[in-house]
């Protein structure tokens, strides 16, 4: 029962986890629960062949299943005369329980999912596996167990070895001698009796033919026994019967996943309950259980009156009994999903994937869960019992895993794979979406992405629009946007001309076209008399332009691996750095600490921590030291929109600061602020000379502009009024044309690129059958090849304030206040940019990151509406309902180009629909094109490359991560974006922190050295051009390498870097070879050395052997040295009798050094002569001179001993006393 209720526990609450908290798409989720559920059955078999061990431990469902219901049947004893009855009801109520597991795992699992988490439920499914396992063990000694009867496998591998080898061999063959069987009433198989012989498959009895030649102990993969080959004849007959409910196990399995994702289309509530979708297949289980317990009291005497069969039906009368109630249940599932899908397509259900239809209630599909768990109590549970009393002795739970194996259950309904190839390029953990619209074409024929004339799959997602390619399958970029990119989209018709000779009514081809922020025109080609287009069209509609905050899909995505840190406490600590303190850390009480923090010119102020002063401005503010919160009360309201003049950079070396507000009230009549003049004036400070510096006031608009702005209440500072003060207008245009402006530039790229969107015009411009255009291989990248897109002009017009305005700051040492209408867009754009010049700080990706951070989110650039998302409505409204900007937005030039007199017919009608308003525009993205600017006049002052400004650039046009939300800090705080989304911040530093600085987002010629001050470039340096990595990507890909040489010097250093290595491994090599042949020179001259020692002491040894030679002939006797080349080492001697007399023979062996020597050896032979031979030998000298037995009488010999010619051992004994006296010493012998 627990093995049930993990395994149903797992398959069904896994498409709900996959769905919702990991993001993959519902055909995503299906297929692997479904692939899950296939392996877990089909590898049933294997693991009942003792190959478990090599199986990874997911299968352990196929392990346990098939052995559960066997071991539990082999309890019985069969000898029993109630054997049959017991069995059959073992197998009805352990069905029982397995139903009873899957009922818990429908309700109870579910309720604790709901209540306490995915983590508690998959907990509580492991301790329960954990409790029934003690359960099971602690049983152990109670159990009824069979002996093991080897590899099933490796049986049937050996008959089918056997009887192949005698394929050849007649069973009338002189050489046979019978068919092979063990002697006496036990098989050779244990825990098996013997199976008598039967003439199916006569060629399997070859196996077990006994030749002459297999002798008396045969080898089994030549020989098996009749019972061995019975047993696989049984495992062949009863193939047939699994197979037969193969499809109802198909059935079985799209119950747990298919009818999944109908209930979610419908109403599950059930009065005022409201029953979870996941628990939708408890019903089938409820009528197994229901079923399972009226059937000895119901079922089974009522059809044993009518097949007379004791237990009501034989299996396989039940196994039909199930198949055709199965075949009730699908009939009804499929006429129901016809109701059901006719009925969301009539209400307009069709693009709305897996939104609940109220008026059509999920209990419906109670019947055919009814009628399938019917078939599944006497189909599977007849299966089971028939399965194992058919199958041999030895193979009980082969016969149990075959009604597994016909659970192989794969997916019945194919889906497209394309999301799934798409999800596998978004990096993180995880996916990025979940399915919302998916379109298949039919017959192989997709969807056409015009710019590039490619078929292939097209899908819409809660996050992005994903093309893959119909032939190479995998995802084209260029058709692959992010929702969130997306600026407008419509439907076109054109008509294609007529061909001559054929039919003149020449069907329209349906165009969707896609218009991007990214500076992309996409256009999609649909085959006519479809409604495909219209189901993408509904869909992006729908997914686009979310209603409610909760919609977006930052937000329903779920966690992110990517955490958001609180952005105030990273705004104190640019604060800080700013003011000269150091970097920040916070207490354990918070950040009020940082609050109160001041240097000799400035101090930071919480007066607008809960917001209440100025709503766009962030919690934390840099004011003059002199200015107390009293006088910033006063001041705020002069200033429109609240936003007063407050400091966003400083020098704290010197005190010139750069500062910002919005513009100032003063209205047609010249009103003024005496609170407003001494803050401003507060802003100069003394210099270190104790001089007042002076202040510029910066109006970033065109001064008719201001004038304008003054007839409707605001207007601009008079310098009179303002102390040592100077009054400066930039004349930078408004929003409105900034976005006209970039329209006029996609359009102008689209026009001329190699990929243009229309690809009917570009047909006849070109001359060619191509889809493709013309291409910017000769358009020069300047102000005046542009036309009048103007783009260039207005970036050229923000990198002459910027630059004027950081020339005042770092050669003045001067303070400038900056603003333009409400201090948000055009103010933002200069000041951050002049921050960029000013401080090297900001040319690095941290610094970057700190100033993006402070200048454009926390001083509130209203992001919201510039890009055309959903905002807050308004300070009543609760957060979670957001205000809809105008859905319908003008196209700046016609989408189609064609050309008169073409024969193409466009027909565009009201069918636009984007995010574009009044209150879009490109003002971060202009900002972005202004650092990229700088960063090609001065490549290497800047730490970060413009491929990272790139990625970052499409980071916060898709939306994925919740840092550019809403617009303002206080909008973000109350929706509590820092703790629901994913920080793009976090994501960057992922990508490229395993490079250390390698990663294509570092600037490879970056030189912080030399670059270590503000940057002033002159004016000739700031003719922009167009920035190829983000404006020639789409139009012109073979054109927006501009960064080729960053990527050919990091090619080169890279190549260099592994050339480095391979020299140091080369040099260490040599140094070890070098330090090996010191150390064999080293042994050599020790060698030489032993050697030279070696003969010395050899001829030292010489002499000494003569000297002892002599000396022992003096004695009398004859002494013979030999030296020998003999290996053995012997030391030694013995004394022998001769004919000549006794000889004694001396051995040894050793080396000059008086060591033992392996291959020289010295023999010493001393020999006395008989005396009958040197009877008349004459006295020599030496005897009278030192013969120990000589007497004052004279020689005694041969009456007395004699030392010459001693034959006694006596006489030798006193021989070698003479000797011991002689008292010979190394200094008698020279070294010569």
């Amino acid at each position: 029962m627990a093995e049930r209720m993990a395994y149903f526990g797992l398959s069904v609450n896994m498409v709900v986890f996959m769905f919702n908290i990991m993001h993959r798409p519902f055909s995503s989720s299906a297929n692997a629960v479904n692939t899950f559920l296939g392996i877990s059955q089909i590898s049933s078999i294997l693991d009942n062949c003792n190959l478990h061990d090599y199986l990874p431990c997911a299968f352990g469902a196929a392990g346990i299943r098939p052995c559960v219901s066997s071991f539990g049947a082999d309890q019985f004893d069969e000898r029993s005369k109630d054997y049959k009855a017991h069995l059959d009801r073992f197998f009805n109520f352990f069905y029982l329980s397995v139903t009873v597991g899957a009922i818990v795992a429908f309700t109870m699992v579910v309720y604790i999912q709901m209540k306490h988490g995915w983590g508690s439920a998959f907990a509580s499914l492991a301790i329960a596996m954990a409790i029934s396992n003690v359960v099971f063990f602690v049983g152990t000694p109670l159990y009824r167990h069979r002996l093991p009867g080897g590899s099933p496998l490796t049986r049937v591998a050996q008959v089918l070895v056997a009887a192949f080898r005698k394929r050849n061999v007649p069973f009338s063959s002189s050489d046979s001698i019978d068919l092979y069987e063990l002697p006496g009433q036990n098989s050779a198989i244990k825990g098996s009796g013997k199976i008598d012989h039967t003439d199916d498959f006569r060629w399997l009895d070859k196996a077990a033919l006994h030749l002459k030649e297999d002798g008396v102990d045969p080898n089994p993969w030549r020989l098996c026994t009749v019972t061995q080959v019975e047993e696989v004849k049984i495992l062949l007959k009863l193939l047939p019967i699994p197979m037969c409910t193969i499809m109802l196990s198909v059935v079985l399995t799209e119950y747990l996943t298919l009818s999944v994702q109908q209930a979610y289309t419908m109403n599950t509530h059930m009065g005022h309950l409201k029953l979870p979708v996941i628990c939708m297949p408890v019903f089938p289980g409820l009528s197994i259980f229901l079923i399972l317990a009226l059937y000895y009291s119901t079922f089974a005497p009522l059809s044993r009156r009518i097949t007379g069969h004791p237990h009501g039906a034989s299996q396989l009368q039940r196994v039909g009994l199930g198949l055709a109630v199965s075949i009730l249940s699908v009939a009804w599932a499929g006429v129901f999903e016809r109701y059901r899908r006719n009925y969301a397509i009539k209400q307009g259900y069709e693009a709305l994937f897996l939104s609940p239809m109220p008026n059509l209630s999920a209990y419906w599909l109670l019947i055919q869960y009814c009628l399938i768990g019917i078939a599944e109590v006497f189909c599977i549970v007849g299966l089971l019992e028939f399965l194992y009393q058919e199958a041999p002795d030895a193979m009980r739970s082969i016969g149990s895993a075959y009604a597994a194996v016909a659970g192989d259950r794969r997916p019945a309904v194919h889906r497209t794979t394309a999301v799934e190839a798409g999800n596998k390029e978004m990096e993180g953990s995880g996916s990025w979406e979940s399915l919302v619209v998916e379109w298949t074409p039919e017959e192989g024929h997709g969807v056409v992405l015009v710019n590039t004339d490619e078929a292939g799959t097209l899908a819409v997602t809660n996050f992005r629009i994903l093309f893959v390619s119909e032939v190479s399958q995998q995802v084209i970029e260029l058709g692959t946007i992010p929702l969130a990119t997306i600026e407008k989209f419509s439907k076109h018709a054109v008509k294609l001309p007529s061909v001559p000779r054929q039919s003149s009514k020449t069907p329209s081809r349906r165009l969707l076209q896609v218009v991007g922020k990214d500076m992309r025109t996409i256009m999609f080609g649909f085959r006519p008399k479809t409604k495909q287009r219209r189901a993408v069209f509904d869909a992006l509609c729908m997914c686009s332009k979310p209603e409610k905050l909760k919609d977006l899909y930052v937000f329903v995505c779920g966690p992110s691996t990517f955490k958001n840190d609180d952005p105030k406490l990273r705004l104190l600590k640019e604060y800080h750095r700013l003011l000269g303190k150091g970097s920040f850390h916070a207490s354990s009480t918070g950040i009020g600490d940082g609050l109160s923090l001041s240097n000799n010119w400035w101090r930071i102020t919480s007066i607008n921590s809960s917001y209440t002063l100025c709503p766009t401005y962030p919690f934390a503010l840099i004011v003059p030291k002199s200015i107390c919160d009293e006088e910033l009360l006063q001041v705020s309201s002069f200033r429109g929109r609240c936003r007063f003049p407050v400091i966003s950079w400083c020098n704290h070396e010197n005190g010139a600061v750069l500062a910002r507000s919005s513009q100032p009230l003063v209205g047609l009549m010249s009103q003024r602020n005496p609170a407003d003049e001494k803050l401003v004036a507060a802003l100069c400070g003394t210099t270190h000379r104790g001089s007042r510096r002076k202040l510029y006031i910066a109006d970033a608009r065109p001064r008719k502009n201001a004038l304008a702005n003054g007839a409707m209440g605001g207007g601009s500072e008079s310098s009179s009024n303002y102390f040592q003060s100077e009054v400066v207008f930039f004349g930078i245009e408004n929003i409105h044309t900034m976005r006209e402006s970039l329209a006029r530039l996609r359009d102008y790229l689209d026009t001329h690129g190699t990929t243009s969107s229309d690809g009917m015009s570009s047909f006849l411009r070109n001359g060619g059958w191509s889809w493709g255009g013309g291409n910017l291989s000769s358009m020069s990248a300047s102000v005046s090849t542009l036309g009048d897109t103007g783009w260039l002009i207005h970036v050229q017009s923000l990198l002459a304030g910027s630059a004027w305005i950081a020339a005042r700051v770092a050669l003045e040492s001067a303070s400038v206040l900056v603003h333009c209408s409400d201090g948000w867009d055009r103010t933002t754009q200069l000041v951050s940019l002049a921050s960029v010049l000013l401080d090297p700080f900001y040319r690095t990706i941290e610094g970057f990151q700190a100033l993006v951070e402070k200048d454009w989110l926390a001083f509130g650039h209203p992001f919201s509406d510039r890009m055309g998302f959903p905002t807050v409505s308004g300070i009543n409204n609760t957060p979670s309902e957001l205000s809809r900007q105008s859905s319908v937005g003008s196209l700046s030039s016609s989408p189609l180009r064609m050309p008169s007199g073409s024969g193409f017919t466009s027909s565009a009608g009201n069918t636009t629909h984007g995010q574009t308003s009044n209150n879009c525009s490109p003002i971060f993205l202009q900002w972005i094109d202004c650092v990229s600017q700088l960063l090609r006049m001065y490549p290497c002052a800047f730490q970060f490359s413009s491929v990272f400004l790139v990625d970052f650039l499409d980071c916060v046009l898709s939306y994925r991560f919740g840092n550019f939300l809403f617009n303002s800090e206080k909008e973000r705080q109350q929706n509590g974006v820092a703790d629901a989304c994913g920080c793009i911040w976090m994501y960057l530093a992922r990508l490229h922190a395993p490079e250390d600085g390698s990663h294509v987002h570092y600037n490879p010629f970056y030189d912080p050295v030399k670059y270590d001050g503000p940057l002033l470039p002159p004016a000739a340096a700031l003719a922009p051009t167009l920035w190829p990595e983000f404006h020639l990507r789409w139009a012109c890909p073979s054109e927006a390498g501009a960064g080729e040489v960053q990527s050919q010097w990091r090619t080169m250093t890279k190549k260099f870097s592994e050339i480095a290595k391979a020299k140091e491994i080369a040099e260490s090599k040599v140094n070890e070879f070098q330090l090996s042949l010191d150390l064999l020179t080293a042994e050599l001259q020790k060698e030489k050395q032993f050697r030279n020692s070696a003969l010395a002491m050899a001829k030292r040894a010489s002499r000494e052997s003569l000297a002892i030679k002599r000396a022992v002939q003096s004695l009398g006797c004859k002494v013979h040295f030999l030296r020998g080349e003999s290996d053995a080492v012997s030391i030694g001697s013995s004394w022998s009798e001769t004919r000549e007399g006794l000889t004694y023979s001396g051995r040894s062996d050793s080396d000059a050094r008086g060591q033992p020597d392996e291959k020289a050896d010295l023999s010493v032979s001393i020999s006395a002569t008989e005396d009958s031979m040197v009877a008349n030998c004459e006295i020599s000298p030496e005897c009278e001179n030192i013969c120990p037995f000589r007497t004052k009488e004279g020689c005694k010999w041969p009456d007395a001993a004699c030392a010459q010619f001693g034959s006694q051992f006596v006489g030798l004994k006193a021989n070698f006393d003479a000797f011991d006296r002689l008292s010979i010493y190394d200094g008698y012998f020279g070294a010569d």
